[in-house]
C-alpha cells in the first residue's frame, strides 16, 4: 500500500490511511443503498397485481406528443448578465413548425427592459459620470431545430410527466440604443 505524507510544520510528517477510509466509505454507502432499497421491495412484493395501494402504474408505449406536421408555440425570457451597468430582460414568443418528429423550425420575437445596476449609480453619485452603453431593445430571429430526446416519467401521485430535450442553431437581429444611463444627473458622461 502506497504511503501519502502531508508536512505540518517543519519536519513533522503524519501518514495519511486513505485506503482504510475508501474501503469503510464503501461500506457505509453500501449499507445505505441496502436500506433504502429494501422498503420499495417490500412494497412492491405486498401488492402483486401490477399496481400500489393508492397508484395504478400506466403503461405507454408509444409516444403520446406527436409533433411531425404540427405547430408549436413557445414563450421564453432571456437575461444578458454580463453587462457592467445594466440588466438586460428579454421576454418574448417563438412559433415553431416540426417537419417531423426530430426535426422543426422556430422563428422568435423578444422586446427588451433594461434595469441599472447599482455600480451606475455610484459612478453617478459619486464621480458625476454616466457611462455610455448598448442596451438591447429586441430581437428577432429563427433556428433549426433538434429533438433527439422524448421521454416519460411517472410520479409517486401516479401523474405522467412528458418531457423533450432539443438543440437549437441559428441566428437572428438585435436592435440596440446606444447612449448613456442617466446615472449622473447634469454630469459628464465617460467619452468626454
Amino acid at each position: 500500500m502506497p504511503n501519502i505524507f502531508v508536512e505540518l510544520a517543519g519536519n513533522d510528517r503524519v501518514r495519511l490511511a486513505i485506503f482504510p477510509f475508501l474501503k469503510v466509505l464503501g461500506q457505509v454507502l453500501l449499507a445505505a443503498c441496502v436500506f433504502l432499497a429494501l422498503p420499495s421491495a417490500a412494497h412492491a412484493q405486498s401488492s402483486g397485481s401490477g399496481s400500489f395501494d393508492d397508484v395504478e402504474i400506466r403503461v405507454i408505449k408509444n409516444k403520446y406528443f406527436q409533433k411531425s406536421m404540427r405547430l408549436e408555440l413557445a414563450t421564453g425570457l432571456s437575461v444578458i448578465m454580463n453587462q457592467s451597468f445594466l440588466y438586460s430582460y428579454l421576454g418574448g414568443v417563438g412559433l415553431a413548425f416540426h417537419l417531423n418528429e426530430q426535426f422543426g423550425l422556430i422563428g422568435e420575437a423578444q422586446l427588451g427592459q433594461t434595469v441599472r445596476k447599482g455600480d451606475c449609480d455610484i459612478l453617478g453619485a459619486e464621480f458625476r459620470i454616466d457611462p455610455v452603453v448598448q442596451e438591447v431593445q429586441n430581437f428577432f430571429g429563427g433556428a433549426l431545430l433538434y429533438t433527439p430526446v422524448y421521454g416519460k416519467f411517472q410520479m409517486s401521485s401516479g401523474k405522467v410527466l412528458y418531457f423533450d430535450w432539443f438543440f437549437e442553431a441559428g441566428g437572428g437581429v438585435a436592435s440596440v440604443r446606444a447612449g448613456g444611463l442617466g446615472c449622473a444627473k447634469g454630469g459628464t458622461t465617460s467619452e468626454d
